[in-house]
């Protein structure tokens, strides 16, 4: 995991604290807000925490290295005081998924591993107290999804879509699926993982993925708008709100998503997605060189 970098020392050294942790955390905080790792960036900067996906150069895909980066980052908000949490991503492609340089040639026992980090940070999203707004101004796609519609409220523009691509290209995504059936009706789901096709901001909205969709331009005033909304009360009182709402609504969703992991790191060494990996990478490759 890659060590948070801050560009200024001032707030820490006056105060001879470590406002983002414990002295027992892997990095030095060198302000009480701003935390820049490897491959994410986040800002506890009250009363809304911002997290973002920042490797647009590589589509924000779901790095080992990154999922690791989510995980502690979700551990600092969910130690904070902020009273919700903005997840986003730069560049054109909210995220396009787990990076393929980790599943090429890997056994059962570490594909499974992998996979389990995308899950857990898709579930430690639902579990913060705390309401998480999802801001998705592009493609999501795969574990990008899955990942996407985990928050409790998705805001995106209208070039965002949503996309499922696995059962057309010879790995079913499987973890995706249980977040799909979370809010979509059954045959639609089931459309969408079975043919691989994007779905589009309009019919996201009309489907209930998104709660709302506005121009690229509109897109953080909209989501913060939201957000503000959502955060306003008692945070206590929203937090056992929040966890009786998922009570309610997915109570079997850790025990579904502990029977997509084995199918999908079963499946995920098997000939069918090792060729799929393949041919992406020979795809690349031949882009390359012209």
């Amino acid at each position: 995991m890659g060590i948070p970098h801050i560009d200024s020392a001032a707030s820490a050294k006056e105060t001879g604290s470590n406002p983002c942790g414990s002295a027992d955390d892997n990095f030095e905080c060198l302000t009480p807000t701003v935390m820049k790792y490897d491959t994410i960036t986040l800002n506890l900067d009250q009363p809304i925490a911002e997290l973002t996906l920042n490797c647009p150069e590589r589509r924000n895909a779901l790095s080992s290295e990154m999922l690791d980066e989510l995980s502690h980052a979700i551990n600092r908000v969910a130690k904070s005081e902020c009273l919700g949490l903005l997840f986003q991503s730069s560049g054109t492609v909210f995220s396009a998924g787990h990076d393929f340089n980790d599943l090429l040639g890997v056994d059962e026992q570490r594909l499974h591993a992998l996979l389990s980090k995308s899950t857990q940070v898709a579930l430690s999203l639902r579990r913060l107290e705390i309401p998480v707004l999802t801001q998705v101004q592009g493609p999501a796609i795969g574990a990008g999804c899955q990942l996407a519609i985990s928050g409790d409220f998705v805001v995106g523009s209208d070039l965002a879509s949503f996309q499922t691509p696995g059962g057309a290209r010879g790995w079913f995504c499987f973890t995706p699926m249980v977040a799909l059936l979370q809010v979509l009706p059954h045959r639609r789901a089931f459309e969408m993982l079975f043919t691989g096709e994007a779905m589009k901001a309009d019919e996201a909205l009309r489907f209930g993925i998104l709660n709302r969709v506005v121009g690229p331009e509109e897109l953080a005033e909209a989501s913060r708008d939201l957000l503000q909304k959502a955060i306003c009360g008692s945070r206590a009182n929203k937090g056992f709100g929040k966890q009786f709402f998922y009570e309610m609504t997915a109570a079997d969703e850790t025990r579904f998503y502990e029977r997509a992991l084995d199918l999908m790191a079963k499946t995920g060494v098997g000939s069918d997605a090792q060729a799929r990996i393949r041919k992406f990478f020979e795809r690349r490759d031949s882009a390359a060189n012209g």
